[in-house]
């Protein structure tokens, strides 16, 4: 399950991020792809806040990650096993019916 890691990383990484702010303003597009970077990264990562989302409030972090977060899950491809189909003959009875008017 590839779901779990990625929600444990971003979960760390919203903490560590949102515990530090800036008055000066960050790049939103520049911190998307530096927080994608940062959960391709894994484990091995940094932790620390990308230098480009310095500044951002903690709303538009969090909004980021989710982001992030739903992209990379659109990525994730859940293989569908195959079940093959059994060909049987199912008799029907001929029954004998009304009309439906």
């Amino acid at each position: 399950m590839r779901a779990m890691p990625i929600a444990a990383i971003a979960a760390a990484l919203v903490l560590s991020l949102s515990a530090c702010s800036d008055d000066s303003e960050g790049d939103a597009a520049a911190c998307k792809k530096a927080i994608a970077e940062q959960m391709k990264a894994g484990a091995e990562g940094s932790k620390d806040k990308p230098a480009s989302c310095k500044g951002l409030d903690d709303k538009t972090l969090e909004r980021l990650f989710k982001e992030v977060i739903s992209d990379s899950v659109k990525d994730i491809k859940v293989p569908t096993p195959e079940v093959p189909t059994p060909d049987i003959d199912v008799p029907t009875p001929d029954l004998d019916l009304p009309e439906v008017p």
